[in-house]
């Protein structure tokens, strides 16, 4: 999670909206809070779908991919609010390959607990390993 998503999340009363997400091609890097965008060119842009509580301190956002995009090669996925504002940045440890004819769904879990907030992500082929940073409080 970025610092600007964390101060988001410190003064929502509602869940945060996710009006975008960006893949981008590079991987393998760790993410710092202070990040403003994407480390890569970007591959692709969304609209993901809209948040689903799966318990009271986690969220699931869904980043969809139809079948028909690609093919192209990502490493790393930005989730946006409104103005552009990088919420998450996720680094996959190597690259992935996005194929035409085989639609994709990148899970994001958001999950606060006690002042403190994580993000992790997976894909339907599996999970991969990547990297978000967690911060440490949002106070």
């Amino acid at each position: 999670m970025t610092t600007a998503g964390a101060a988001l999340l410190a003064g929502a009363i509602e869940p945060i909206t996710i009006t975008s997400f960006k893949l981008g091609s590079t991987a393998g890097y760790t993410p710092i809070p202070a990040d403003t965008d994407i480390h890569g060119s970007l591959v692709f842009t969304g609209v993901p779908a809209t948040p689903i509580p799966v318990n009271a301190n986690t969220y699931l956002i869904v980043c969809a991919l139809e079948h028909s995009s690609g093919p192209y090669t990502y490493g790393e996925i930005g989730l946006y609010t409104s103005g552009n504002v990088l919420f998450a940045l996720g680094s996959f440890t190597a690259s992935q390959t996005k194929s035409v004819n085989a639609p994709l769904r990148i899970d994001v879990y958001v999950t606060t607990s006690g002042g403190q907030a994580s993000v992790f992500f997976e894909t339907t082929f599996g999970a991969s390993a990547g990297r978000i940073p967690a911060i440490e409080s949002l106070n």
